[in-house]
């Protein structure tokens, strides 16, 4: 069940207005020895993780799906497919990739 923040910031990535979008997509830790993965993903009507062969569950009706499993069963990057009326994709989660700018340049471009 989706935290209250959680919520809050699922509403703020939709409107384009969360700063922070790796705080919710992406790989997260999930207790015990768990990991989540969220992905945004509007238009999508199914999606599965590719390497752990199994469907993300869809979470609303905003397009944000969502995978939870073992954590030593999915790869640090990892593939997400997609299926949407039009259009069928295999795709690497871009939020399965860090950040290429520390916060001090961050900083600096801001």
């Amino acid at each position: 069940m989706a935290g209250r923040n959680e919520i809050d910031d699922r509403a703020l990535l939709v409107e384009g207005r969360l700063h922070d979008p790796f705080r919710l997509l992406g790989r997260h830790p999930a207790p015990p020895d768990r990991v989540v993965v969220r992905a945004f993903l509007p238009g999508v009507a199914e999606a599965w993780i590719v390497e752990a062969g199994e469907p993300m569950e869809r979470v609303g009706s905003d397009g944000f799906f969502e995978w939870t499993g073992a954590g030593d069963s999915l790869p640090r990057r990892y593939r997400i497919r997609s299926v949407s009326d039009k259009d069928e994709s295999v795709r690497f989660d871009p939020y399965a990739f860090p950040a290429q700018l520390a916060a001090p340049e961050l900083a600096s471009f801001g």
